[in-house]
């Protein structure tokens, strides 16, 4: 019966997941498709198809077309920004915000102004991109997806995830560098649960940009690479450069998005920035736009080494005026189009010097603007595996994907170690938040200090508690050794114990210090006590590493769930986070243990970090025809990681209503009362519960003398 109610629940758990993640990939796949060919048709008749020409003398009748679409695309611009708050667009740097910090949720009409205002960018010549807003937008629509299924079944991350990954696959038209672009980029962590939603939304996007004929963004021909001792050495050097590059191009947009500020009249800043395009355009048209055409051409053309450096340093100063005069547009087309100028400038070099030809190399250096290309982009958005396999899928060579992983990651971690993970954690550290790698919630660093205030009377009580524990621990060493376990308020326990098991015998017996029996006694070893508090932390540590390494039999990595990623972790303020992940106690419960008796009057709350717990209730409470035989518990929920139960009782002082039984091994963190608080009627936390137990049909409301009671 267990068995199968599981299995059902998987069944559901996973056609949600299907629906939802589709669903994202087929609208941002329609989004994109009209955006980004809308942008491209508009943008290659309104230049007469000027865009992909490198250099040019001006003339008058091409300044003043010139003039004409970039005054005419920032003024609409100008005017787009005076409908958003403080004239702010929103980016893939407010993507990543969402996920730090739960309470930063950009309104759906920012995110779409932005979007809009960065096609209209693009289609009229500004130096920018469309895919970083791309990307946004396809958050947005996994926020629309969040209000309709919530995240009980689907985490805000992955659902995020999904957008992004359709978002790239239907832009680039590679399915598998897009679900692990996604994964780099937003999860910045991998396991199957996670990854199925990003793989069918990045399948969903692709198979829909086929059925709309979408073609690729490159067109690559095959070349054959010959792979060689030097080539690796070439391509591993190329890599630094490219690090390089993308540290110079960083620190330029950096510095103009600064200068930009003391602008005047900060309110025409994107006609500001046409201002510059033109003067710029007009000598060097491939630099306008998202300069896809031009890139196209370096792939599988050549030119001369100085015409290459002309562009790239118009490239630099177009890029840095969009972006700091908020002509806007994203980041991700720019750095391809930097990175694919670096990588022939480079090729240049190596030809001239003859060294391709004495070493066999002249196969690689074509393929270096490729590579290149992907390589700066990886680093600006710290995606270097997801990049390797983009060349993988676009050139469907093994030789140039395999040197191209190599840059990519050499180039990205060269970056990071300098300039920090990604471009877009930069724009976040400005705003006093860190996107910390493989930590989904992070909430402290973005919560006001008056949240985490407390009285004077509070800080001098928990110094005196910490002043009786070291009190207590000192009485402990001179304890009679003749008193039977506990009653000095010592547990002796052998240093063989594991420490899961020496934290359950101590939190049974009640004992407030451990004393550990080592085989090596008087070596002058003073080590033999240990706190509970401490035993505590180091289990929670240990449990934490081994269901990581899915050492812990039953309980494998996938289904491990910390208190930051819970169910109740993302209506909590940053105050009552610290207060359950220092007051909780971490139990290990195998399959058929008991964790709630109905009838009891305990008031504990779990929450579920790994397995599955059922709840039911016993055959007494049955109802008689078509109910359950005599004898047997009825099934009522199956409940998985993530999960937080018991809250009811909590809540209302009442008796328990159910039986909780662990369906299988699971690790649960325990929460008292006594170190919680008694769930204050105006704090968070009551509020997080009540809301929990609402969507399990329990309503809770006050008694005429004040205190809570529950209804069914």
């Amino acid at each position: 019966m267990a068995d199968r109610l599981v299995h059902q629940e998987f069944l559901a758990d996973t056609a949600i997941r299907v629906l939802a993640s589709s669903g994202i990939g087929l609208i941002t796949a329609i989004t994109a498709w009209l955006l980004t060919n809308g942008s491209a048709a508009s943008f290659e008749w309104l230049l007469g198809g000027q865009s992909g020409v490198a250099l040019r003398m001006p003339d008058l009748p091409w300044v003043a077309r010139l003039a004409l679409v970039l005054f005419g695309g920032a003024t609409m611009v100008a005017l787009l920004l005076r409908l958003l708050p403080n004239g702010k667009v929103s980016g893939p740097p407010d993507t990543l915000h969402s996920l730090a910090d739960p309470d930063h949720r950009v309104p759906p009409k920012t995110a779409l102004l932005s979007t809009l205002i960065a096609g209209v960018s693009t289609a009229s010549g500004a130096s920018v991109g469309l895919y970083g807003p791309l990307i946004h937008f396809g958050s947005v629509v996994a926020d629309g997806f969040r209000r309709i299924i919530g995240t009980d079944r689907i985490s805000w991350a992955t659902l995020v995830g999904c957008g992004v990954a359709a978002a790239i696959s239907a832009a680039f038209l590679t399915p598998i560098g897009a679900a692990l672009f996604a994964t780099e980029f937003v999860m910045r962590r991998m396991n199957l649960r996670d990854f199925l939603p990003l793989a069918i939304a990045s399948s969903s996007a692709w198979g829909a940009s086929l059925a709309f004929g979408s073609a690729p963004v490159f067109s690559l021909g095959h070349v054959d690479l010959e792979i060689n001792a030097m080539t690796v050495v070439a391509t591993a050097a190329l890599g630094i450069i490219l690090g390089l590059v993308a540290m110079g191009f960083t620190s330029a947009l950096e510095w103009c998005t600064r200068a930009a500020s003391r602008v005047p009249f900060p309110h025409f800043g994107p006609l500001w920035a046409a201002l510059v395009l033109l003067i710029i355009g007009s000598f060097v048209p491939s630099v306008l736009g998202t300069g896809i055409g031009f890139v196209q051409e370096l792939f599988t053309g050549s030119y001369a080494t100085w015409v290459l450096i002309i562009v790239l340093v118009a490239k630099f100063i177009a890029t840095g005026a969009c972006v700091g005069l908020r002509f806007y547009g994203g980041i991700f087309a720019p750095s391809l189009f930097v990175g694919a100028l670096a990588g022939a400038i480079v090729a240049n070099f190596l030809v001239g010097s003859g060294l391709p030809a004495f070493a066999d190399m002249e196969s690689a250096t074509q393929a270096f603007p490729v590579i290149s290309a992907f390589a700066v982009a990886s680093a600006l958005v710290g995606a270097p595996f997801a990049a390797a396999i983009m060349i993988l899928e676009m050139t469907q060579s093994y030789e140039i994907a395999s040197l191209g992983f190599a840059t990519c990651a050499i180039s990205s971690y060269l970056y990071s170690g300098f300039m920090g993970r990604s471009f877009f954690d930069r724009r976040l550290r400005d705003r006093g938040l860190d996107y910390e790698e493989s930590t989904p919630v992070r909430r402290t660093r973005t919560t006001p200090v008056g949240a985490l205030a407390v009285s004077l009377d509070e800080i001098e009580s928990q110094l005196q508690l910490q002043q009786q524990q070291v009190d207590q621990l000192r009485a402990a060493t001179n304890a009679d050794r003749g008193l039977a376990d506990n009653q000095s308020g010592i547990l002796t326990v052998p240093a063989s114990m594991p420490t899961l098991e020496a934290m359950a015998r101590m939190d049974e017996v009640r004992a407030t210090v451990a004393r550990v029996q080592f085989d090596r006694d008087g070596q002058g070893d003073e080590r033999h006590y240990l706190h509970r508090e401490r035993l505590h932390q180091l289990a929670w540590e240990l449990t934490v590493t081994d269901s990581q390494a899915g050492i812990l039999g039953g309980l494998q990595s996938r289904d491990f769930v910390s208190l930051l990623e819970s169910d109740l972790a993302q209506d909590l303020n940053a105050l009552e986070l610290e207060i359950l992940q220092d007051s909780g106690r971490i139990r290990v419960v195998h399959t058929g243990e008991r964790l709630i008796q109905m009838g009891d009057n305990s008031r504990n709350f779990f929450i579920l970090n790994a397995g599955v717990v059922r709840i039911s209730l016993p055959p007494s409470l049955q109802s008689t025809g078509a109910g359950p035989s005599d004898g047997v518990e009825q099934t009522l929920a199956m409940l998985r990681s993530g999960a937080v139960f018991g809250e009811v009782s909590y809540l209302s002082g009442e008796p328990r209503n159910a039986n909780v039984t662990a369906a299988s091994d699971c690790i649960v963190q325990e929460f008292r009362p006594e170190f919680v608080g008694e769930g204050d009627a105006h704090s968070d936390m009551r509020r997080a519960l009540e809301k929990l137990a609402r969507r399990r049909g329990v309503v809770l409301r006050d008694n005429t003398d004040g205190s809570p009671e529950s209804q069914p």
